[in-house]
């Protein structure tokens, strides 16, 4: 490989190395600050270079080749060796240009080949991006639904405080048995063991939607000012909200659209363009020459396989001594010439042959293998489909649980108007009612992120709100 061309691959790799953004100082406080990051991820930094150098391949390829010169000197002596040593010397040169003005039939496939290599691996570019951003997207409901659920962690802590101090003066009055006290005493403990544990998970969440973001170490390590500093935008109530607008009916097929599919398919194509053989042309190369009677000459030839032209040209040469009686006394055959020479090359078919069959057998192993991708990503699509299903299903329990939690908490209110309603109890209602209503909030979450999932799974980004599809792709489809 020539110094410049490793010069270019590695000005590339950095390139892509190098952040599109600079990392978050700093916990996201919306979905838009995360899609923002998609570009730092390996998967997406990793699509984009090969797009880059699938395009340099395209220029490789459709490269003819360099203009190459030459000059052939030719120093003669020669002398009659009846005669007195009395040498006679002649000085010519031929300059020589060869030109290549096309490709041959391999570098045209290779050519063929790279195109459509980079429209795979535009089209792969376009779905890392998509299953990242439904990456970072489940990460980032997790992280808000971690953080959101806290809250309810200490409602439900205070419940459980209010409950215990009311059983145990009960318990002092010998109104509550001691086995009943000690289990109220094992929920008071249940919850704190329950706010301890769901702060740990918002942290842990939050942490590993830093990790995916690019975050600096130093960030890294602030764990508990960045839990206590996290405040983001539930990503259901802006332009972002994935599962605002879902289609009435959503398909299970598969196009060759799919970066998966379309990658296999360019190797189908590929296989199936192998078995074309080219057989070399019959006419290898035309030459025509010419030469005078005092010494000019010259040359143009053009060879068919690997279309090149080349020209020569020889000026009289200079002469020193005494010239020979045949140099000396031209005769009636001394004329100028214009010659006109062909080559042509037959081949005989069996190593075309054994290449044909060849080429056929893994044309056939690559259609098998797209007919079984096919059917993997059809499986993969479905399962995302039915989860879409599943995630309606339970938003519509929570939302019916949330109605009889309202249902519960007015009737405690009407009772609490009328002195009827001991604080454990009214404490008792709001966490259940919060709790509710965060268990709608989950479910609502689980529904978007399982649409995001199938968009990316089948790769139909025109299911997700145009907002999401332009700070992604810039608006193009």
């Amino acid at each position: 490989m020539k110094a410049s061309s490793v010069m270019v691959l590695m000005i590339v790799g950095l390139t892509v190395l190098l952040p599109a953004q600079p990392p978050p100082a700093g916990p996201p406080s919306d979905f838009l600050s995360i899609l923002q990051q998609v570009e730092r991820t390996a998967e997406v930094e990793s699509a984009r270079y090969r797009v880059e150098r699938a395009q340099l391949d395209i220029d490789s390829a459709s490269y003819r080749g360099d203009v190459s010169f030459s000059l052939t000197p030719t120093w003669r002596t020669q002398w009659l060796t009846d005669e007195d040593f009395d040498p006679y010397h002649e000085v010519t040169a031929t300059a020589s240009t060869s030109i290549p003005v096309g490709l041959s039939s391999a570098e045209r496939d290779r050519l063929n080949r790279a195109i459509a290599q980079t429209e795979v691996a535009q089209i792969e570019l376009h779905g890392a991006l998509l299953s990242q951003a439904a990456a970072l997207y489940a990460h980032y409901s997790a992280a808000y639904s971690a953080w959101a659920q806290i809250p309810v962690l200490e409602l439900e802590l205070e419940a459980a405080r209010v409950h215990l101090t009311a059983d145990d003066a009960r318990y002092q009055i010998g109104e509550l048995s001691l086995v009943d006290l000690f289990k109220t005493q094992e929920d008071y403990r249940r919850a704190q063991q329950s706010l301890e544990n769901g702060t740990m998970r918002a942290e842990l969440a939050i942490l590993e939607l830093l990790l995916k973001t690019g975050a600096d170490i130093e960030t890294l390590r602030r764990t508990d000012e960045i839990l206590q500093r996290f405040a983001p935008a539930s990503p259901l109530q802006d332009q972002y909200n994935v599962g605002a607008v879902l289609p009435d009916r959503l398909p299970d097929a598969v196009s060759l659209s799919h970066p998966r599919l379309a990658a296999q398919a360019a190797a189908v194509d590929a296989a199936i363009a192998d078995m074309d053989v080219h057989r070399d042309p019959l006419l290898s190369s035309v030459r025509v020459s010419y030469s005078s009677d005092d010494g000019h000459g010259g040359s143009v030839s053009f060879s068919v396989p690997k279309p090149t032209l080349s020209l020569s040209v020889t000026p009289p040469g200079i002469s020193v001594g005494p010239e020979f009686p045949s140099a000396a006394g031209r005769s009636s055959s001394d004329k100028d010439r214009i010659t006109l020479s062909t080559v042509f090359s037959l081949n005989t078919s069996g190593s075309r042959t054994r290449a044909e069959d060849i080429a056929a057998a893994a044309a056939r192993f690559e259609l098998a293998r797209l007919e079984q991708l096919s059917r993997s990503v059809e499986a993969e699509i479905h399962s995302r489909r039915r989860q879409i299903d599943s995630a309606v299903a339970a938003g519509e329990l929570a939302r019916e649980a949330l109605e009889r939690a309202q249902a519960s908490y007015e009737a405690v209110q009407s009772r609490d108007a009328l002195g009827q309603v001991s604080t454990s109890e009214r404490a008792a209602a709001v966490a259940t009612l919060e709790r509710a209503r965060l268990n709608v909030l989950d479910a609502e979450l689980d529904r978007a992120v399982a649409v995001f999932n199938y968009a990316a799974a089948a790769h139909l980004p025109s299911i997700l709100p145009e907002a999401l599809q332009g700070a992604l792709f810039g608006g193009s489809q």
